[in-house]
């Protein structure tokens, strides 16, 4: 329910305008979702955190004002689930190990793009 009223939070046009990856960027897909990100920040954003970092980072992206840049940005900040639902386009990619975060992506709203 917690998920599901997230993801309805947030109308289509208060939306950003930004394709966001928010997780680990060790596959080979995700490194390359990295590197198009770096190269265009003006339409994503691939936000590298790993498992550990919940105990290194204490602020969300949102709190530090870098909710709304794009490019690649590492070990910065986190995003709570409600913050990614304030994107238009969420971008889903197969990690080294189980990936399971599509199905809840998909409550969010937004248009949620899977990236081979």
């Amino acid at each position: 329910p917690q998920l599901l009223e997230a993801g309805g939070s947030v109308r289509w046009e208060a939306k950003i305008e930004l394709a966001m990856h928010t997780g680990n960027v060790g596959s080979s897909f995700r490194k390359k979702l990295a590197a198009v990100a770096k190269q265009n920040p003006e339409s994503m954003l691939v936000n590298e955190l790993f498992i550990g970092d919940q105990r290194k980072i204490t602020s969300t992206c949102k709190q530090l004002g870098l909710h709304l840049k794009g490019g690649f940005q590492q070990h910065k900040c986190f995003m709570k689930f409600a913050d990614q639902c304030g994107y238009k386009y969420l971008l889903n990619s197969a990690s080294i190990g189980y990936a399971n975060k599509f199905k809840s992506l998909l409550l969010c709203g937004s248009v949620v793009i899977y990236v081979r």
